[in-house]
């Protein structure tokens, strides 16, 4: 189940300034919904995270206070 974060504005009363997130360069649709979400794609990191089928490159997310 997917829950929408808080504006920023909430979580910089929160004392969050920058939030981020991964998942794996094949996952399409947790890449759309990152960037629904205010997420700015920042990178790729390769070979990061093992699963049972190999190593998996992981897509690199984030958003900072200052995004609009």
């Amino acid at each position: 189940m997917w829950t929408p974060l808080p504006s920023m504005d909430h979580d910089e009363t929160a004392g969050l300034h920058r939030l981020h997130l991964e998942h794996s360069v094949a996952n399409h649709a947790s890449c759309r919904i990152a960037e629904k979400a205010g997420f700015v794609a920042e990178g790729i990191h390769r070979s990061s995270v093992p699963h049972a089928d190999g190593w998996h490159d992981m897509h690199f997310h984030g958003r900072v206070s200052t995004d609009r």
